[in-house]
């Protein structure tokens, strides 16, 4: 009984999740600004003591 009841709850929560990424705009300016921005924030990982930044590449297989 309570697998069964646990099995519900994910299942309502995924539809929920569902139902409010479909309504978000992804291909808005500011939603592709902020994916550029939060690629480019884990890019930088560090300022060096000499005050340049370090720059992290990472490779996409990783």
């Amino acid at each position: 009984m309570l697998l069964q009841q646990s099995d519900a709850s994910d299942e309502l929560e995924l539809e929920i999740f569902l139902q409010v990424a479909s309504k978000l705009d992804l291909t808005s300016s500011k939603a592709i600004l902020r994916r550029h921005a939060l690629v480019l924030r884990s890019l930088l990982s560090d300022v060096s003591p000499d005050g340049k930044l370090w720059i992290r590449w990472t490779s996409s297989t990783e």
